[in-house]
């Protein structure tokens, strides 16, 4: 019933290769039912003009990448997951985009300027994404910066596949972001939160 943490346990060795991907800051990967891995990133000046998030793609189970793919979504990336349906959630500086065809195409909600008390700058944080709860509810967090390296971590949800996203009626955390989220088996959320 309990481990000895100053024991070292194998259970099983794998070789660990490691693949230099471009143009894919702060990487997040996520896995389509056909095997393909996407990564998800963002590149920045002076490398490119404009902060903008990236894809990369790899259809050898991550042995190699093709060439990135530049979106035209603004900003550092804050979230990317593959949903048990097969649609992509990618997060970033301007909302939450979606995609049903493997990060060809892509819609995006918008912040709306009021989802959260106050007036400073909106963010994901570089977590995730979201969580697929087990009646098919999306939720992460959005976080405001309330002044210094300060913020107010706020739950947000999605019930319809992540076309539009409503917050919690009451703040997740004060001057903490970045919550990384857990479902737990009694149905409650677990966040861990960098302060």
């Amino acid at each position: 019933d309990s481990v000895d943490m100053n024991e070292v346990m194998v259970v099983q060795q794998q070789p660990a290769v490691r693949v230099k991907l471009e143009s894919a800051g702060k990487p997040q990967a996520a896995q389509l039912d056909d095997g393909t891995v996407i990564v998800a990133g963002f590149i920045e000046p002076p490398v490119h003009k404009q902060s903008r998030c990236t894809l990369q793609y790899s259809r050898d189970n991550a042995r190699t990448f093709g060439e990135p793919v530049v979106l035209e979504m603004p900003g550092r990336t804050g979230g990317f997951r593959c949903l048990k349906n097969g649609t992509l959630i990618l997060g970033h500086s301007a909302g939450i985009s979606r995609s049903t065809d493997s990060g060809k195409t892509w819609s995006t909600w918008t912040f709306p300027k009021k989802i959260v008390p106050g007036t400073g700058r909106l963010g994901l944080g570089e977590c995730h994404g979201p969580i697929e709860l087990d009646d098919g509810t999306l939720a992460m967090h959005l976080y405001r910066v309330v002044g210094g390296y300060q913020w107010n971590a706020y739950l947000i949800r999605s019930t319809d596949d992540g076309k539009t996203w409503r917050r919690d009626d009451r703040t997740m955390c004060r001057h903490g972001a970045e919550p990384d989220l857990l479902a737990l088996p009694s149905g409650r959320l677990l966040a861990t939160v960098r302060y």
